[in-house]
């Protein structure tokens, strides 16, 4: 290659980093703004408040509490279910077999 192919190639290079940096800080501030990142104000006397910008370890993070929270509210549910049908099942049983299940209170 020629000094001024060279030249050429890493401004072209030089011009892609630039461009790749730019749409990593939007995609952050983004992600940031998604997963309810603090506030801070923008300038000293300005009133106006912006996301802080998290970095994408603080990113995975926070993505990682929320899948966190979903497996926790799907197990609240499932343990709901699980406690309606046990409540149906101990109501079949007073109605079939009254004498032997009198009135077993549900929360043992």
């Amino acid at each position: 290659m020629t000094k001024d192919e060279l030249i050429a190639e890493n401004a072209r290079l030089q011009d892609k980093v630039k461009t790749l940096e730019e749409q990593d800080t939007t995609l952050r501030q983004e992600l940031s703004a998604a997963l309810d990142a603090p506030t801070k104000k923008e300038s000293g006397y300005s009133n106006d408040c912006v996301y802080v910008t998290y970095n994408w370890y603080e990113i995975f993070r926070e993505v990682g509490k929320l899948l966190e929270k979903k497996r926790y509210i799907n197990l609240e549910d499932r343990i709901e279910d699980l406690i309606s049908a046990d409540e149906t099942i101990w109501n079949a049983l007073r109605d079939k077999f009254p004498k032997e299940f009198p009135n077993i209170p549900f929360n043992l």
